[in-house]
């Protein structure tokens, strides 16, 4: 009986032991679940303003380096200032969180877009962001909250700076449409429950944006508190169990306020589940199972903080993964398959459900799969960690409406699990190859309206010297012939007409003489009737009679007869080279040599003077080196100056013949 009642007691001790240790383990898994969801709501809430801010940031940068370029093509015509600001534009809306950028003038009228011209004419006036620009222009960053864009007609968030001008009025302002999708996306990111969500708010609790049940994003935003001073400030709702917990942090350098809300139902999913089945076999447990429970009990508290952390950086690397602004893929040894994050979805146009098991080659056009398919394979063989891909040409990808795209990329590869993976990263660069393209073709037009624009101005400097020098030399000469007639008429004693004629006659002298030197400066007219080589010996024999220079000139007989436009850029490079040296070189001899080397003309021009530093080249109002690199550059040559303190200068520009044979033929 004794022993019958140690053994009872024994087992009533145990049990009340074992239902008491499991009662304290469960309890101490509800509390450390609890703080486990509050440190992962403040650690998501610091993340998310970290990315939001600096998203924001990015934009924000955008909008300063616009307000320069307002403030200073307000005062110009919008046909003068509005392809010049669209160029720009759309240069730097290319972020994944902008929609559009637009500038509005004074008016809160649409100026430039970074849209496809013509632009969507649109009015601001009457939006609160434009009222504070006019109220105080250049003050800072103004931002709206979420409303249906103007411009795109899309749900955006709008950010814009101001430009002011002189007078400290408005000029202008910038203004970027931000995509709220980008946003919610990264909100959305995370596993908050079906009670959860993010909020995105201003300091005076008015909503921006938000991801969640749609109604209760509001109340979030007035129900949470933000920090006083940095940090992360936790705050419980309902009584007395927290029914809601929300962590806030505020935006670095912004007036928001980011909210982080989830439930201690949803962070006690696991734990209850944990709980039943702790229960359950502390209930059948007995005296012999104590210890091995307590044991269990261990291993199982262990074991749930290993699967927090390895979930916790789980979801930390598939939210970095997923949010990455450009394109991964991950296969395997079979080129199958096995990661496609959201950009890839958003690049290829293919949900990442139907992209997973397939092969690469679905998002490779058909003609360059097999070359690509070597290209991998000699990769996995080298062992290469990483490699950009094809550095000398172009890569083309396939998106799932069969549409083909440039793109650039680089594969790296690693062991995971016991087999190899290769992960590429890749970007659409479509944009950037029209643009550049654009640029190519513009730059092109520019260069042959330069080249006209020259040879227009030419033929009208040869026009008025011709003119000149007929015309009015003709006239001159007229009237100094009848000023001597009248000479010779006036009565020998009249000494006061006589003196009065010889002035007239020295002043027709120096008219006359002037004028030949006007219409030589304008268009020696020796280089249209006697060509390049005459030309040039009479600018040396000039210059070297007023400067006091010893001249070297040699011309190769091949290059004496070229005509336009060559001759005259030949012509012109030698007059201002020859210009310069006398009004900065403080030389003595110069040596000029004009020689046909294949299909080009090198000119080279040598002075013994006291050269030039870099910094003399680099001056703003270098003129004459920038006219002379002009003309050589209009006619697709180029131009090599050498030189340094003391030991002269040697310019030798070459210029194309081709292009001229071409066209005279």
């Amino acid at each position: 009986m004794a022993l019958r009642r140690l053994i009872l007691a024994f087992g009533i001790v145990a049990a009340l032991i074992i239902a008491g240790g499991a009662a304290l383990f469960l309890w101490a898994a509800r509390d450390k679940a609890l703080e486990d969801n509050e440190a992962r709501l403040s650690e998501l809430a610091a993340v998310l303003a970290e990315q939001t801010a600096r998203s924001i940031g990015q934009i924000d940068s955008i909008l300063l380096g616009l307000v320069p370029e307002v403030a200073r093509l307000a005062a110009l015509p919008r046909a003068a200032a509005e392809p010049a600001l669209h160029q720009t534009l759309a240069a730097r809306a290319r972020v994944p969180q902008l929609q559009s950028v637009v500038v509005f003038d004074r008016g809160g009228r649409s100026f430039a877009s970074s849209e496809e011209l013509p632009i969507r004419l649109v009015d601001v006036s009457d939006r609160a962001y434009f009222d504070a620009h006019r109220a105080r222009p250049g003050a800072g960053l103004e931002l709206e909250t979420l409303q249906r864009s103007r411009v795109t007609g899309l749900p955006s968030i709008t950010l814009s700076r101001s430009a002011a001008d002189p007078r400290g009025e408005l000029a202008g302002l910038a203004t970027a449409f931000v995509d709220v999708e980008y946003f919610r996306d990264l909100y959305r990111a995370f596993d908050l429950g079906p009670e959860g969500g993010v909020a995105l708010y201003r300091s005076d609790g008015t909503l921006v944006l938000g991801a969640g049940t749609e109604d209760e994003l509001p109340l979030l935003a007035a129900q949470a508190r933000p920090p006083a001073t940095g940090g992360i400030r936790i705050t419980r709702l309902g009584a007395p169990e927290p029914e809601r917990v929300v962590a806030a942090a505020a935006l670095p350098d912004l007036p928001l306020t980011i909210a982080v809300k989830s439930t201690p139902a949803f962070a006690l999913r696991k734990w209850r589940n944990d709980a039943l089945a702790a229960g359950t076999f502390g209930a059948l447990a007995a005296g012999f199972v104590l210890a091995l429970a307590v044991a269990i009990n261990l291993r199982l508290q262990s074991d749930a903080r290993l699967r927090a952390r390895v979930q916790e950086s789980a979801d930390r690397l598939d939210a970095v993964v997923q949010s990455a602004m450009d394109a991964i893929i991950t296969v395997d040894t079979d080129r199958r398959i096995v990661l496609f994050n959201a950009a890839a979805e958003r690049i290829f146009g293919c949900p990442a459900a139907a992209a997973l098991g397939d092969t690469l080659d679905r998002f490779i056009p058909e003609r360059f799969r097999a070359a690509h398919r070597a290209h991998v394979e000699r990769f996995a063989a080298t062992g290469d960690t990483a490699r950009r891909m094809s550095m000398q040409t172009m890569l083309w990808a396939l998106r799932a409406d069969g549409t083909e795209f440039p793109i650039e990329a680089s594969i790296s590869q690693a062991s995971a699990g016991g087999r190899e993976l290769l992960t590429v990263i890749l970007r659409d660069i479509s944009r950037r190859v029209k643009a550049e393209a654009d640029a190519r073709e513009a730059h092109e037009q520019l260069r042959e309206l330069s080249v006209a624009m020259a040879e227009v101005r030419e033929a009208e400097r040869t026009r008025i010297a011709r003119e000149l020098h007929d015309e009015l030399g003709q006239a001159l000469t007229g009237l100094t012939m009848d000023v001597e007639l009248l000479k010779r008429l006036l009565p020998v004693g009249r000494a006061d007409l006589l003196e009065r004629t010889a002035a007239m006659q020295a002043l027709l002298s120096d008219t006359i003489a002037t004028t030949r030197r006007i219409s030589a400066d304008l268009r020696p007219l020796v280089l249209d009737d006697l060509g390049l080589a005459a030309a040039a010996e009479w600018l040396v024999e000039s210059v070297g009679e007023r400067a006091g220079l010893v001249c070297d000139l040699e011309i190769d007989p091949a290059c004496a007869g070229l005509g336009e436009p060559h001759a005259s850029a030949l012509f012109r490079i030698m007059q201002e080279s020859l210009t310069n040296i006398v009004r900065h070189a403080a030389a003595r001899e110069v040596e000029i040599r004009l020689a046909r080397l294949g299909e080009e003309a090198v000119l080279s021009v040598r002075d013994d003077g006291v050269g030039m530093g870099e910094e003399a080249r680099a001056k703003p109002r270098s003129f004459g080196l920038r006219g002379i690199s002009e003309r050589v550059i209009l006619l697709g040559g180029s131009v090599e100056i050498t030189s340094a303190p003391g030991a002269g200068t040697v310019l030798v520009a070459r210029i194309p013949l081709a292009a001229a044979s071409r066209k005279a033929a």
